[in-house]
């Protein structure tokens, strides 16, 4: 319902409503003429001059909220005449209803309300009437005559007398009451005037300036902090970049010392390379050496395998020799004693002879024996050894190829996912802190530009509020200082009637 009636406000111009309140005002004003004329309706023309007084008031507020709603805070300089148009329809408005009250209760009280209380003059009458009527007339002159000559405070004389001073005490009163009602109209007047001259330029300069500088003081405080934070981020962000150029020369000096390694590596792989192609061919060479000294181990093995099974005859042999020699021994024993030192010198020549035998292959045979040993280990050995060393050479050479192609490879890639890594987290960093600080500076400057219209709002608000306030206090004492001059008034001509 309120957005209906302001939309309909809106529509209405201050000059098309004060012609319209003037009409109407005028209208009732005539046609209350026109009733008293004809002495009818009395009960409106008891209440015209409120109505009167009512249009005029209705008219000023009127005026006040076309002007208010008419203006707008964004263009303050083109809103100020639509202001002072809603103003000056407000005070003609209610000068026009206020004009037109007094007029007619001055008109009434001294023409019109004679002729109603007379009343309409009888036309038949009778003896009777006359009677009655000079009955009443001499009852009303013995009273009146009794009021005249009676010296109580209730007779003409002493009513004369209380009306004299009540009057003059009125009239001082009213005079000193039309004074004051004067100088405060005046005085409110001109501070009206003053605050209207002022609310263009000065209220209106000053609450800018107070709001620009609350303005300011928030923007200081909210962006102080702000830059502060900023300017730490900025020097984090330059000593991060600092150290982060530090990382990199050291990491472009790692890489340097890298690629010679690479380089050092490369050339010791290529002489392996060299050495390991002479491999074979010593291979081969070695193989040579190998199959014959197998071949001479084989027949070595050969030989001490004979040496061995004549060793073994040997001495299988000397025990059936012994026992032979025994029973030979006995036997020459028992058929010849006679030839006992014979045989003895000849068995024990013999014996001898035989035992240097014995111990003579039994000597050849350990000799051969402790020399194929020690030559076929020492040729075990060697070849273990040699094939042993070939091995671990082959192995070791291989273990650090595979070593150094490896330590290459794992240097490169960690070289390379830590030069992506701290790129992505620099670049990831320096974006966040630059997204980061334009989204706080921008929030911040959204917000202070809110509370700037907000306070912009709030303050041209609370002037308008305060103007609408003193205006409606200005019409309420005018009002009520004027229907108390017209009770008084009134008073004053009935009591003259």
């Amino acid at each position: 319902m309120g957005e209906k009636i302001e939309a309909l406000l809106r529509m209405v111009t201050a000059n098309a409503a004060t012609d319209a309140f003037v009409l109407i005002t005028l209208g009732v004003f005539l046609l209350a003429l026109f009733f008293a004329w004809k002495r009818t309706h009395t009960r409106f023309l008891e209440n015209a001059p409120g109505i009167l007084t009512s249009l005029g008031i209705l008219g000023t507020f009127v005026g006040i909220v076309i002007g208010l709603l008419n203006f707008d805070v964004s263009a303050i300089d083109q809103s100020i005449r639509q202001l002072l148009e809603g103003m000056k329809t407000a005070f003609i408005t209610s000068l026009v209803g206020m004009l037109c009250s007094i007029i007619f209760k001055a008109l009434d009280t001294w023409k019109f309300a004679q002729t109603r209380e007379t009343g309409d003059l009888q036309i038949d009458v009778t003896p009777a009437h006359i009677l009655e009527s000079l009955e009443r007339q001499n009852q009303t002159l013995k009273l009146l005559s009794h009021s005249l000559s009676a010296a109580e405070e209730g007779s003409v004389v002493g009513q004369l007398k209380l009306v004299r001073t009540d009057i003059h005490d009125i009239g001082i009163r009213h005079h000193q009451g039309r004074e004051k009602f004067e100088k405060e109209l005046f005085g409110e007047m001109k501070s009206f005037a003053d605050l209207l001259s002022r609310s263009a330029t000065e209220a209106v300069v000053e609450a800018l300036r107070q709001v620009i500088h609350d303005f300011n003081r928030n923007l200081t405080e909210q962006f102080g902090d702000n830059f502060k934070a900023l300017d730490a981020s900025v020097k984090k962000l330059v000593e991060w970049q600092t150290q982060y150029s530090i990382q990199i020369e050291q990491m472009g000096q790692q890489f340097e010392r890298s690629v010679e390694t690479i380089h050092a590596t490369r050339t010791a792989i290529e002489q392996i390379g060299q050495d390991c192609q002479r491999i074979p061919a010593a291979m081969d060479e070695l193989r040579g050496v190998l199959e014959v000294n197998q071949h001479q181990i084989q027949e070595l093995q050969r030989h001490l395998d004979a040496f061995v099974l004549m060793r073994d005859r040997a001495i299988e042999a000397v025990p059936e020799i012994q026992r032979q020699v025994q029973g030979v021994a006995e036997q020459l024993s028992s058929a010849a004693v006679g030839m006992g030192v014979i045989l003895a010198d000849r068995s024990e020549e013999f014996s001898n002879h035989v035992s240097r035998s014995n111990q003579v292959v039994i000597e050849m045979a350990h000799t051969v024996s402790s020399s194929t040993e020690e030559m076929t280990e020492n040729l075990k050995i060697s070849h273990k050894e040699m094939e042993a060393a070939a091995r671990e050479m082959v192995r070791s050479l291989e273990q650090a190829s595979n070593n150094v192609h490896q330590q290459v490879k794992i240097c490169t890639e960690e070289m390379v996912v830590a030069i992506q890594r701290d790129t992505g987290r620099a670049l990831n960093g320096v974006e966040k802190q630059i997204q980061t600080a334009v989204d706080k500076t921008g929030e911040a400057v959204n917000a202070q530009m809110e509370l700037m219209d907000k306070a912009v709002a709030q303050e041209l608000e609370r002037i308008f509020q305060r103007f609408g306030a003193s205006l409606v206090k200005i019409s309420d004492a005018f009002t009520r200082d004027y229907g108390e001059l017209t009770k008084k008034l009134a008073d004053l001509s009935r009591s003259i009637a």
